[in-house]
């Protein structure tokens, strides 16, 4: 399967819509986007994940480096995850990640 990405920026946010199947396959060129709107001046990264079929391994560590490389005024949402999808966030600890106020957050949400 293919991961289509499709990147809109706001004044404070980039919204990052992922479709299809996050996989090995798809990692680099994730991992590339991730890093290049890491270097943009907004406060919010919000991944759209409704379309998203499946989070494998590879794909979460793709999520897991965009809150790695974040700085520390980059809020970081992950937004309309479904099925297995939210359960692989869910038992990552992705969702949980709360950091302290000054440090990157990163929120789940409904």
């Amino acid at each position: 399967m293919t991961l289509y990405t499709k990147l809109e920026m706001d004044d404070d946010q980039v919204t990052v819509t992922l479709t299809g199947y996050a996989g090995p396959e798809a990692v680099s060129r994730l991992d590339r986007l991730i890093s290049a709107v890491a270097l943009l001046p907004v406060q919010r990264l919000v991944f759209d994940l409704e379309r998203l079929t499946a989070l494998p391994t590879a794909g979460l560590r793709s999520l897991l480096m965009a809150h790695q490389v974040a700085g520390a005024d980059l809020r970081i949402e992950i937004t309309g995850a479904r099925g297995s999808v939210a359960e692989t966030i869910r038992l990552s600890g992705l969702a949980g990640t709360l950091a302290p106020p000054a440090a990157p957050t990163v929120a789940l949400v409904a």
